[in-house]
């Protein structure tokens, strides 16, 4: 839920304030989402007290972001742009290199919860040479794969996709398959 809220706030935010798609987002759109973020404005916009967001008055904000939430905010969309490269929706990730002055560096640390560009090309280079770089046979590497994959895309905590089963899975209207399960503070 809060990668969601992050996510939709970013897609208000380019769409109201700049005017743009995601895919439009420019390095210098980052950095003044960067100082949005800091202090949402104008406030009769995007702040206001915590309503659902089914409310007719409901805002996106309650106030400025304190440094650390600012870093996670950015960390989160960061991420999202990864995946949206991997998908090809876009070309670049204008969030990249973004960083937050007055975050401790031991605060941001401890907020990144994902992994870099670098990383991550890593983790899936190594994966896919299981089969003749370590021996692993072929349905085991592919298991492992779609595991990485598939937690990499979702960003569920380890503890939900190990306890997640297939009977949690259902098919909506539209044929869309939904992973229904209780993540941390049983949401």
């Amino acid at each position: 839920m809060a990668y969601r809220k992050e996510a939709e706030r970013l897609i208000l935010w380019a769409v109201l304030e700049r005017g743009r798609a995601l895919t439009s987002l420019t390095t210098e759109d980052a950095i003044a989402y960067r100082a949005f973020l800091r202090h949402p404005t104008p406030s009769r916009r995007w702040v206001g007290p915590a309503r659902p967001c089914t409310a007719s008055d409901w805002k996106p904000f309650t106030g400025d972001l304190a440094p650390r939430s600012v870093a996670y905010a950015l960390s989160v969309v960061g991420a999202m742009f990864r995946w949206l490269i991997q998908q090809r929706y876009t070309l670049a990730n204008p969030f990249t290199g973004i960083k937050v002055h007055g975050a401790s560096r031991s605060e941001s640390t401890a907020i990144t919860r994902v992994f870099s560009e670098g990383e991550w090309s890593l983790v899936q280079a190594v994966a896919n040479g299981l089969e003749w770089g370590h021996h692993w046979d072929a349905p085991a590497a592919q298991r492992l794969r779609f595991v990485l994959d598939f937690a990499y895309a979702t960003g569920l905590r380890i503890s939900e996709l190990v306890a997640a089963t297939l009977g949690q899975i259902e098919i909506d209207g539209q044929g869309d398959h939904w992973l229904h399960l209780v993540g941390r503070s049983s949401r």
